[in-house]
């Protein structure tokens, strides 16, 4: 039975699962997205980004794109960025550079 008493853990449960399930990645995941980030590769069929965009992993998790539904595309400095999943936003938003940099690997810009 949920009592007022119980919300406040229910509240904090509900955002540890969240987290947890929201994006799924792991450290093996992101210490793989280093490895794939400099593999050119196109995005999958029902990406609406351009041709020419460098990865099929998203740049936070390395999952592949289109893996959790249709990507989703952020604009940050003026680029557009591909994450698997609206959990990946907080961590492209917060250290934009790093992220940046390898799409710009990927491209063979740098």
């Amino acid at each position: 039975m949920i009592t007022p008493a119980s919300l406040p853990r229910l509240g904090l449960a509900m955002a540890l699962l969240f987290l947890l399930v929201g994006c799924q990645a792991t450290p093996e995941t992101s210490s793989h997205t280093a490895a794939t980030a400099s593999a050119r590769a196109t995005p999958p069929a029902d990406s609406s980004a351009s041709p020419s965009y460098p990865l099929d992993v998203c740049v936070v998790s390395g999952q592949k794109l289109g893996s959790m539904g249709s990507p989703i595309e952020v604009q940050v400095k003026g680029r557009t960025v591909l994450l698997c999943c609206s959990g990946c936003e907080a961590s492209l938003r917060a250290d934009p550079e790093s992220y940046l940099a390898k799409l710009d690997e990927a491209a063979g810009t740098r």
